[in-house]
């Protein structure tokens, strides 16, 4: 931004909620705005405690506020994510609803899941993302409100990969931009256990790895769409993820 505004570069894209509000109504720049691509989430490790159990998960998507978190953290820069999957894809599910935000809901459910108060979790993400650092933030401040207790690690890029790989967290918030205008870039690499692929969640659900593979060897538009529509709705009954917001394109 500094650099635009001491005209030393011509065009740059818009990374943060922050450097928008700084643009915003400057008549000095104009802006052009692409359809969204890039899917941000918080996944769960669920091959550890707590997050092996969907009752933990499911508090925690209880504990975030979505509008919020658009109106607040990202000024204008994103719309609320539902799905994996960005909703001018073909297949994308308008169906499936966000978990209403509710701080007591969200206490029953760790009760429910046997945590105990005060238990220590781990929150992994990378090092200088002004949105993760508020969203952390304020689960930070919702959990000691329940009994949860959510600590920060920040890493490097490439140091975050690895230990990811490692299966170190708890949870993580990332970003994912589909290889292709397509569900199957969406869906089959960050929800199916094929080495190399970006699992977070370290999540296997047979039925729903059969049915990606149905949608990604199939040529009929309609019968793809059909098969990723269930799928997220398989995802979201499931939960590895929680879905967050679907970044604009803004340069």
């Amino acid at each position: 931004i500094a650099q635009l505004k001491s005209n030393k570069a011509h065009i740059s894209i818009i990374r943060s909620g922050k450097e928008y509000s700084e643009i915003y109504g400057n008549k000095s720049f104009d802006t052009i705005q692409a359809p969204p691509i890039r899917i941000h989430y918080l996944a769960f490790n669920m091959r550890k405690s707590p997050f092996n159990r969907l009752e933990a998960r499911e508090a925690v998507a209880h504990m975030i506020n979505k509008k919020v978190l658009v109106a607040h953290t990202l000024a204008k820069m994103g719309n609320n994510a539902t799905t994996p999957v960005p909703p001018q894809i073909q297949g994308f599910n308008p169906e499936i609803r966000d978990h209403e935000f509710n701080i007591r809901k969200a206490s029953r459910l760790l009760k429910k899941a046997g945590i105990t108060p005060g238990l220590k979790t781990y929150l992994y993400y990378v090092t200088g993302s002004l949105e993760m650092e508020e969203i952390a933030n304020r689960l930070i401040r919702i959990g000691r409100k329940i009994g949860l207790t959510i600590k920060k690690v920040k890493l490097p890029f490439s140091k975050l990969r690895e230990q990811l790989d490692k299966g170190k967290h708890h949870m993580t918030m990332m970003g994912w931009v589909g290889e292709l205008p397509d569900a199957d870039s969406y869906l089959y690499p960050t929800f199916t256990m094929e080495s190399g692929n970006s699992n977070r969640a370290f999540y296997h659900k047979p039925e729903l790895t059969s049915l990606l593979t149905m949608a990604r060897e199939s040529i009929e538009p309609t019968v793809r769409a059909t098969h990723y529509r269930r799928a997220q709705r398989i995802i979201k009954r499931d939960m590895p993820w929680i879905p967050l917001y679907y970044l604009h394109n803004l340069f």
